[in-house]
């Protein structure tokens, strides 16, 4: 007669005179031991000899959960499978199981650490949005409503972090399942587009009179003198932020007039294997020198006071601020981003040098095979568009002489 849930309520914890074996079906049976503690068992032969393996005790295994585990190692043992030696896998497994935090610092450290620019930024995040409420769990028992029900979280609040995490954590379980330290991807059919993120091409430019109020917060004399000259280099080259932060003093060369930027800090690095060189005018060669008197004797350009390089994302704070002061100054405006910038300058000197050498001043590569055959670095065209593109900012922000801030000093 098969095992029923009444028949264990009456056992357990019931003292027996001996040793009572039950059996139920597909291999199951229950041994109550003489104090009443009920163990669920999987009986088989193997090999032609009989064996047993337990499965779990009543009542925190129900019956249900022992029958269906007994249904398990039946299917094993006819896949030739040894239920005792599959039983002590599956527990090493556990035993071994890679965390969600493990697998993605373990991926950060092998594909992108210092290969990807915002390398510490994508890092940051995990650290922030991921790691304090699921980095401890077992990773392929996290399946996918936690992980949306988080990153969903994250949209709410900040849209583009929410899709890096996204991002980037579909890209960690790729690599996890490629190594066979994981076997699930439960991100793997959700866009950023299944959660509400979509992405825009930024259209943020800066206005003259924007320009203007900027340049009288950040020529101040209380404002930050570092983090005016963050911002003005920006905006004179163009660069893209990471360029600017990872900058070391021996990038620049005063006596050739040049900035180079090494292929580990821009984007496009990675793949071309190339710097990208600038050249330095005059206005801009007082801005580095002034940041080099500010650096605390660092190898880097712009450090925080222990002499350390300023984080990536460092900047965001002081660009928030300026954002909250100039709101105050324009009806319906829109915050920007230091990015932003880039496109600022962009637009600014489109209508001062050739297409071609503008996008070689913001570092992007030449279209089609004009890319094969022109490997010519168009510096001094560069140099004359940076130029005109400067003294273009100081007619814009300083309409009339003023002595006391020209836009190359702060």
């Amino acid at each position: 007669m098969a095992v029923s849930d009444s028949w264990l309520r009456a056992v357990n914890g019931k003292p027996q005179a001996k040793m009572v074996t039950k059996s139920d079906r597909e291999g199951l049976s229950v041994r109550v031991t003489p104090k009443g503690k009920v163990i669920f068992q999987y009986r088989y032969r193997w090999q032609g000899k009989g064996d047993r393996i337990d499965i779990g005790t009543y009542p925190a295994i129900s019956l249900k959960d022992a029958r269906d585990s007994a249904l398990f190692y039946r299917r094993e043992l006819e896949q030739h499978r040894n239920p005792k030696v599959v039983k002590r896998t599956r527990k090493q497994q556990s035993v071994d199981a890679h965390t969600v935090e493990s697998v993605i610092r373990d991926w950060w450290e092998k594909t992108l650490k210092n290969v990807q620019v915002n390398a510490i930024a994508i890092r940051r995040s995990f650290e922030i949005y991921v790691f304090p409420k699921i980095g401890n769990l077992p990773h392929d028992e996290t399946h996918l409503h936690v992980w949306l029900s988080l990153i969903e979280e994250v949209v709410k609040a900040k849209p583009a972090i929410g899709a890096r995490i996204l991002l980037y954590a579909k890209t960690a379980h790729r690599w996890g399942i490629r190594r066979g330290i994981i076997s699930l991807n439960p991100l793997i059919d959700v866009t950023a587009q299944d959660l509400g993120v979509i992405k825009h091409q930024g259209e943020r430019v800066l206005s003259n009179n924007e320009l203007r109020v900027l340049f009288a917060l950040i020529d101040a004399p209380n404002y930050n003198p570092r983090n005016a000259l963050i911002i003005k280099l920006a905006l004179l080259f163009g660069c893209r932020i990471g360029e600017l932060l990872k900058a070391k003093i021996t990038d620049f060369d005063f006596t050739k007039g040049i900035w180079t930027v090494p292929p580990e800090n821009h984007k496009t690095g990675r793949k071309s294997k190339k710097p990208i060189i600038r050249p330095i005018i005059p206005a801009a060669e007082e801005l580095i020198k002034t940041a080099k008197k500010l650096s605390y004797g660092s190898y880097y350009l712009f450090t925080v006071s222990e002499g350390k390089a300023l984080c990536m994302g460092g900047h965001l704070s002081f660009v928030n601020g300026l954002n909250k002061k100039m709101a105050h100054k324009f009806e319906n405006y829109t915050h920007w981003s230091i990015h932003d910038l880039r496109k600022t300058m962009r637009t600014g000197v489109a209508e001062l040098t050739q297409p071609h050498v503008a996008e070689i001043m913001l570092g992007h590569k030449l279209p089609g095979v004009w890319q094969v055959y022109d490997k010519h670095t168009y510096l001094e065209e560069q140099r004359e568009a940076y130029e005109r593109w400067w003294t273009k900012v100081n007619q814009i922000v300083y309409p009339f002489p003023n002595p006391e801030y020209p836009a190359g000093q702060n």
